[in-house]
């Protein structure tokens, strides 16, 4: 498995394959999360996307490069049961609201 504990995240663990790459920013919010109920869904997408780039920062360096391997551990991130979750709540919220916003200019012309 792909996954990597940190020590603040002690009951769960990350979805960081590529540590060494993670930019600091997000190793930061790793260390000041305790728990994975911690985190925000917005925090899920950024340090999913932070943790995709990791690995694709790991695979340009000089070196052994596995492509297969490269993918497989995007697609670990990518594909956490978390991550789709924060996903698609946080795209039917953005939806609703560009319905709201759609329809109120509609309801003032009226």
């Amino acid at each position: 498995m792909w996954f990597l504990r940190f020590p603040a995240m002690i009951d769960v663990p990350s979805i960081v394959p590529e540590p060494s790459f993670l930019i600091p920013e997000a190793m930061e919010l790793l260390k000041r999360v305790t728990r994975r109920e911690d985190l925000t869904e917005d925090e899920i997408l950024i340090l999913a996307l932070a943790a995709a780039q990791s690995a694709l920062a790991a695979y340009v360096e000089p070196g052994n490069r596995d492509a297969e391997e490269t993918i497989n551990k995007i697609m670990s991130v990518l594909d956490h049961t978390d991550v789709v979750h924060a996903e698609l709540r946080k795209l039917h919220l953005l939806i609703s609201k560009r319905q709201l916003s759609r329809a109120e200019p509609e309801a003032i012309g009226e």
